[in-house]
């Protein structure tokens, strides 16, 4: 149902982008307006000094597509908010997604789930995981900046372990926010709070909760010993990657081979739960029908390494013949 629901939002947004992405100019900087803007406002007043804006950003397609994705899973995630009361849904999940328009795949990635395409061989990463690890500064950052959401029990700070009150006028190892080496400091009573990113590898923790720092939902998580919310510190939105490709190349079939057998045209596209965007041009590089694109879960990358995945989908493909619709 969640999947369905973040396909119909990733639609919806990128409906009224069909035309603006098949015109080959760069898309407009301003849409007409909808519900009709009174003639007599005069807002010249409000512009500020023109010297001030020398030159127009530069708006690519790609990242029309990017900013629709990424407004499809908050959309997502405030539907999730709304409705987990009446439907009982109180969970959460990360999101993994692929969507294909127009020639090209976008990869986007919320959580700890990964992609990774394998090409003539050779593995490539196109998402990475979302944990207390690899989000410390962004998590330390806004625990700098509000205080207030650690609720007194938390220090932004990290150190090597939990500080002991023995060691209260000491100086120890720790780092911030803007750190990423570590600096020794004299350790004062506030440094005696857990810290608010522990733990290391798949034990890493923030609040001492929660090993994932991006996904859908969780919008009652509390930490475990309180009523301190969480949900602040755990981003809805992804990062994206784009995939540039032909409907009927072969290396589009190829890469697509784990992906739903479902009719493609060149304005539809098809999407996968995650959460993270990432963009690899196809146009670039020679395919065979053997290169593939991989998504999977935690449950698969916490017992499997990039190239045993490889290397099992080199020896189930080599059991059957390039044409075979079984493949």
């Amino acid at each position: 149902m969640a999947s369905k629901l973040l396909h119909r939002h990733i639609r919806e947004q990128l409906k009224d982008l069909v035309e603006i992405l098949q015109d080959p100019s760069p898309p407009p900087l301003c849409l007409p307006s909808t519900s009709g803007t009174p003639g007599s406002l005069d807002p010249s007043h409000l512009v500020g000094p023109q010297s001030c804006f020398p030159s127009q950003k530069e708006v690519t397609h790609d990242s029309l597509v990017v900013g629709a994705i990424e407004n499809a899973f908050q959309l997502m995630d405030e539907q999730m908010a709304r409705e987990r009361h009446g439907h009982q849904v109180e969970g959460g999940c990360c999101a993994l997604v692929v969507v294909y328009l127009l020639g090209k795949v976008y990869v986007a990635n919320a959580g700890d789930s990964r992609a990774i395409i394998v090409r003539n061989g050779e593995i490539i990463p196109m998402s990475r995981e979302f944990t207390p690890e690899t989000e410390r500064q962004r998590l330390q950052l806004l625990g700098f900046l509000k205080p207030e959401l650690l609720g007194g029990e938390f220090t932004h700070l990290e150190f090597p372990r939990r500080v002991q009150p023995k060691e209260l006028g000491q100086r120890m190892l720790y780092r911030d926010q803007n750190m990423t080496g570590w600096a020794y400091k004299k350790i004062e009573l506030e440094d005696l709070r857990f810290p608010l990113v522990c733990g290391e590898g798949k034990k890493a923790r923030v609040m001492a909760t929660i090993g994932v720092t991006r996904g859908l939902g969780d919008h009652n998580l509390k930490v475990c010993t309180s009523s301190l919310p969480i949900k602040p510190f755990l981003s809805c939105f992804p990062e994206v990657s784009c995939i540039g490709a032909s409907l009927s190349s072969p290396s589009f079939w190829g890469l697509g081979w784990l992906l739903p057998q479902i009719p493609l045209s060149p304005s539809s596209l098809f999407t996968l739960f995650s959460h993270q965007v990432q963009v690899y041009d196809l146009t670039q590089y020679e395919h065979c029908p053997d290169d593939v694109l991989v998504l999977g879960t935690d449950g698969l990358w916490d017992v499997t390494s990039d190239c045993e995945v490889a290397a099992t989908v080199d020896r189930v493909l080599s059991t059957y013949e390039p044409n075979d619709p079984s493949r």
